[in-house]
């Protein structure tokens, strides 16, 4: 079984919290994939100097990949007070 890890990206608190959905979800003996982790970001990638469209195509390619591969489909919602299936 496999799961993709879907969240924000836009603070290191957020990308923080990502990581620790994926310890969660790795200790039921799930695969994932976190794409912060897996996959890279985009802005890391165009400040190393990789054309903007490349890595917007990469990047795309990959998670459809990746989204592909997961088992099933599951949802986590967070809110001020945890997370809800």
């Amino acid at each position: 079984m496999k799961a993709y890890i879907a969240g924000p990206l836009f603070n290191d608190a957020e990308k923080a919290f990502n990581l620790k959905v994926d310890v969660l979800i790795q200790s039921l003996g799930i695969q994932t994939y976190l794409p912060q982790r897996d996959g890279g970001e985009s802005i890391r990638m165009i400040r190393e100097g990789q054309p903007p469209e490349r890595v917007r195509r990469r990047l795309f390619e990959l998670d459809v990949s990746e989204v592909r591969a997961c088992s099933g489909r599951g949802y986590l919602r967070r809110t001020r007070h945890g997370l809800y299936p």
